[in-house]
């Protein structure tokens, strides 16, 4: 589809924002609302911007998860694919780096992480694996999502930004919710107060909860359509003294959207999203080089990425 300049516009403000209202966009733009739906429903329904929400793993009851490096022998893009059909697998892409793929992996309990594994030695075309297994959580938001643009209209369209506070005791309206915006992060209160079973305020007051915990991320997907992308990698991280101190210090830099503390050859495992290679490496240079207690760091920049955490609806069992 041919995109205009109003087009470009509520991409970047979706990405500010995916959950802004008819209202808050039509003002920014300066369109009626109903003109500025029809463009939002088209930027959707022809893949130039998906919003969904996220929620990290370990939330939803996934007690045992790890980032694997995986080498081949052939093609990297058809043992990527079939990874991404391992039930377990939230995450593939082809990356270049020290590994042809990466892949996350969450499972309920150690015994079923191995057996997963396992079963990826197994897959045609995988000569070695490494797993990295998560021992702590620093950071966790949406992939895609994390280098949010300026706002350059004028118009106040807040972020949605979670705090991250204490984990909170979800209930199956909690669930329900959450399912429901995974598919469809604009979903309105009224039809997420539908789908839960529960009154408009009380459905509101529950979503902002969510995020406000940093339960819930919601985030705005670029399709191949998109006017601009990002260019994004994850970084393996070995540091001297307490990896927790180096998270931290990362914690504070708006390019990084994950953080994990691992068991392996890396201590921690990061995210992080740019606008172009070189910010890339000027990221790596001078902010990762300003972090005091890393030693050194790989880089595994995304190629192509083959499947992404939409499957997150319910809790593990």
């Amino acid at each position: 589809m041919n995109l205009d300049t109003v087009d470009h516009e509520l991409v970047r403000l979706l990405q500010i924002n995916g959950r802004a209202t008819f209202q808050e966009l039509s003002e920014a733009v300066g369109l009626s609302g109903e003109s500025t739906r029809l463009r939002v429903t088209r930027l959707e329904r022809t893949g130039v911007v998906r919003v969904v929400a996220s929620v990290a793993p370990h939330l939803l009851g996934y007690g045992s998860s790890a980032m694997v490096g995986v080498n081949v022998s052939g093609a990297a893009r058809k043992v990527a694919r079939l990874l991404a059909e391992v039930p377990a697998s939230s995450f593939v892409v082809c990356t270049g780096g020290k590994f042809d793929v990466l892949a996350e992996i969450d499972c309920r309990d150690d015994a079923e992480l191995l057996d997963v594994l396992d079963g990826i030695r197994d897959i045609p075309g995988v000569a070695r694996c490494e797993s990295f297994m998560y021992l702590d959580v620093a950071k966790y938001a949406y992939r895609q999502s994390v280098f949010q643009p300026v706002n350059t209209t004028g118009v106040e369209i807040r972020p949605e930004e979670a705090a991250q506070s204490e984990p909170m005791e979800l209930d199956e309206v909690d669930y329900s919710i959450i399912d429901a915006l995974r598919e469809d992060g604009r979903a309105s209160y009224s039809t997420l107060a539908k789908k839960a079973g529960v009154p408009y305020s009380s459905t509101r007051r529950r979503v902002l909860q969510l995020m406000e915990a940093g339960v819930l991320h919601i985030n705005t997907l670029l399709g191949n359509a998109a006017p601009y992308r990002y260019v994004q990698a994850s970084v393996g991280i070995r540091t001297t003294g307490k990896p927790s101190r180096v998270a931290d210090a990362l914690h504070r830099l708006p390019e990084v959207g994950m953080i994990l503390l691992t068991a392996g050859s890396h201590d921690l495992i990061i995210e992080i999203t740019c606008e172009d290679r070189p910010s890339l490496l000027a990221f790596v240079e001078r902010a990762l080089g300003s972090v005091e207690g890393i030693v050194s760091s790989e880089t595994y920049l995304y190629l192509d990425i083959q499947k992404l955490p939409f499957s997150w609806g319910t809790r593990q069992q």
